[in-house]
């Protein structure tokens, strides 16, 4: 039978910190096996999810958050891996308000998030699956200033001098920002 399943690999240890190699499709439930036997189970098996892969960038003061953009990641699969290509930084308009929903449910499910966050995610036909947590810059932030005209690390240091991230209003939407990571492959 065909699964769909995405490996990702994600070895951590104290000395060597995260060794991060590149997400594959598996063929089949005996091809996750092998590859989690070789790799010592050092990796993290999850099944695929359909629907559009989108991100957040929030900025956190460790009580709530705030939605300051919905990106899309643009995704590929081909010869069995899965590669972020780009990313369209506020691409993706909380037009009903459920993204910023998502962003505060996070903060609440994570006491003490603090400063820039990113957010992968599917959304799904019953609504956002998120896939990671990122408490740190992702390649989204690199987009930031040419979509919405805001210096996002001012707003991170702003953090030490406010009272609260989420009592800013958020930026006015701007123009999308493309973020480009594909190299030449020649194909």
């Amino acid at each position: 039978a065909q699964v769909r399943t995405v490996i990702i690999a994600a070895s951590v240890t104290l000395e060597s910190g995260l060794n991060q190699r590149p997400a594959f499709l598996a063929k089949n439930v005996a091809h996750v096996r092998q590859h989690l036997v070789l790799a010592l189970f050092r990796l993290v098996a999850q099944p695929w999810i359909d629907g559009p892969a989108l991100s957040l960038s929030l900025l956190c003061d460790g009580r709530g958050a705030r939605l300051l953009s919905c990106n899309r990641q643009h995704v590929r699969v081909a010869g069995g891996r899965v590669t972020l290509e780009a990313i369209g930084v506020n691409a993706v308009a909380d037009r009903n308000g459920q993204l910023a929903q998502l962003a505060g449910r996070i903060a609440a499910a994570l006491p003490g998030l603090w400063g820039y966050v990113g957010v992968d995610f599917v959304l799904t036909s019953q609504g956002p699956v998120v896939l990671e947590i990122n408490p740190r810059l992702t390649t989204s932030y690199c987009g930031l200033r040419q979509a919405l005209g805001i210096n996002a690390a001012a707003l991170v240091l702003g953090l030490l001098e406010a009272d609260s991230a989420v009592s800013s209003p958020p930026p006015a939407a701007g123009t999308p920002a493309f973020v480009s990571l594909a190299l030449d492959r020649g194909d």
